[in-house]
């Protein structure tokens, strides 16, 4: 198989079968954000947001698709989920995003890792990059320095 051929296979793998299925099973309309624990069918075996780095790298998903593929309004809308779901509740008052939260937002488990702060602040930024947001670019950066200074990310580049 062409690389070519391998790449339209991938393409076609994402928007008919990857993309459609989260825009139908993983948005939490009463709760906010996405249910992210969900079986092959969509059913959600765990309404907590238990690894709200999900929260981040879902919205990444469809802001960047939504960048750079084809800027249709379901993915951008679709991408405001979850980060306006870790705007409103995922923040400590010192910044630090929690691990995880309750559906309805309240904390589950401490910050722990850096992971949670770049997945979501990622997030922050390509959604900026699509609706232009200078607040919310603002608010990845905040996120940005506090990961890097308070977690000494900066001590693996040196």
């Amino acid at each position: 198989m062409k690389k070519t051929d391998l790449a339209d296979f991938y393409e076609q793998q994402l928007r008919t079968q990857i993309l459609p299925f989260w825009l139908k099973h993983a948005p939490d309309r009463d709760g906010g954000g996405y249910f992210s624990c969900l079986d092959r069918y969509g059913n959600v075996y765990d309404p907590d947001k238990v690894d709200i780095l999900m929260q981040g790298r879902i919205s990444w998903t469809f802001s960047m698709m939504y960048n750079e593929f084809e800027p249709r309004q379901e993915w951008l809308d679709f991408a405001r989920l979850g980060v306006e779901f870790v705007l409103k509740h995922g923040f400590r008052e010192d910044g630090r995003i929690y691990y995880a939260l309750r559906r309805d937002g309240r904390p589950l488990e401490e910050p722990s890792i850096y992971h949670a702060e770049l997945s979501n602040l990622i997030a922050m930024a390509e959604l900026a990059r699509a609706t232009k947001d200078e607040a919310l670019y603002q608010m990845a950066r905040k996120t940005f320095e506090k990961a890097w200074v308070g977690h000494r990310i900066w001590r693996y580049f040196q």
